[in-house]
């Protein structure tokens, strides 16, 4: 998704799939839920068939720390997120996440290894990213991160 962002500062803050596609040589389909990410987040806009960089997207982009709090509010408005921030005052594992999201009917995977394997991934590619949660290896849990 970072690529996305970097494409589209570099192509004057908007393209079209297209675009994207050729400039990032990847597929439409690699792409899209990248793309589906970043408009969730708030990161890009779409117009008329065209990706547009929000002010949110360029300080990702650019690295700017002062819109991590912005994104991970975003962030816990999406499963797992959403019940991960909820319980991790007192920790949690992937395995209890896991038992509550399915009993909510949200899971990313009908094989139960491959769901928790999709829940722990979500986690550490955008819960430590976010600063929303680290793991603790010695009570093996998932804890709200430390800032």
């Amino acid at each position: 998704m970072l690529g996305v962002l970097r494409i589209l500062h570099h192509n004057g803050g908007q393209a079209d799939i297209s675009e994207l596609a050729k400039l990032s040589k990847s597929h439409v389909d690699v792409l899209l839920p990248q793309i589906t990410a970043a408009k969730m987040l708030g990161l890009i806009t779409s117009k008329k068939g065209t990706f547009v960089l929000t002010p949110l997207g360029l300080k990702v982009h650019k690295n700017d720390k002062s819109a991590d709090m912005k994104v991970l509010s975003n962030l816990k408005k999406y499963e797992p997120f959403r019940t991960a921030a909820k319980k991790a005052e007192s920790g949690f594992s992937i395995e209890d996440l896991a038992v509550l999201l399915t009993g909510n009917g949200v899971f990313w995977h009908t094989n139960d290894k491959k769901n928790l394997e999709a829940i722990n991934d979500l986690l550490v590619q955008w819960g430590i990213f976010f600063k929303m949660a680290s793991y603790n290896w010695h009570q093996r849990k998932w804890m709200h991160a430390k800032s």
